[in-house]
């Protein structure tokens, strides 16, 4: 958020939120592509941070990471490596890192329009009236609610499987 980077997912890091003003994420998601610091230690907006540096000595050196930046621009985050020492990545791992991001966005915007899909089919089951939504290109029906699976004679799976043109018998009683 404004204030706080939160550690959505961790391996090897206990804390899980901090300070956004202290943090490396900070200032890594106010750039538009991978950002690294080799050698925290040497940057002078890192050196001897707290959080970084606990109790005077190095705890962290490096950091990689690579924005999570949705279709729309929004920057989500950051998907991140770090380590004790200090290192630079190869051109392979970066591209690598930001294939990983780019996996990570796909994931959450699938669960983003799932959830979005999921709320549709519920308003719509509550419709008295028979409708039914279609895949724009594919042209199978990717929903149907209660009224027209009921007027179908259909479930869903079996209404899926069929185009508008083979399920209208069904529909309106046609016999085949």
């Amino acid at each position: 958020d404004r204030d706080r980077q939160w550690l959505k997912s961790k391996h090897g890091i206990t804390i899980t939120e901090s300070s956004r003003g202290r943090s490396v994420c900070g200032h890594a998601i106010l750039e538009d592509s991978f950002f690294e610091v080799p050698d925290l230690a040497l940057d002078p907006r890192f050196s001897g941070n707290p959080l970084l540096f606990p109790n005077g000595g190095p705890h962290m050196r490096f950091y990689g990471g690579s924005p999570l930046t949705t279709e729309l621009g929004n920057k989500l985050g950051m998907l991140c490596v770090l380590d004790e020492q200090p290192r630079q990545l190869t051109a392979q791992q970066r591209r690598a890192m930001g294939q990983l991001a780019d996996v990570v966005i796909g994931l959450l915007e699938a669960r983003r329009n799932r959830s979005q899909h999921e709320y549709l089919g519920q308003v719509l089951d509550r419709l008295r009236v028979s409708i039914t939504v279609l895949d724009a290109q594919t042209h199978r029906h990717l929903h149907a609610n209660a009224a027209a699976l009921q007027e179908s004679g259909l479930e869903m799976e079996q209404l899926r499987a069929l185009t508008p043109p083979e399920a209208l018998p069904a529909r309106v009683g046609i016999p085949d």
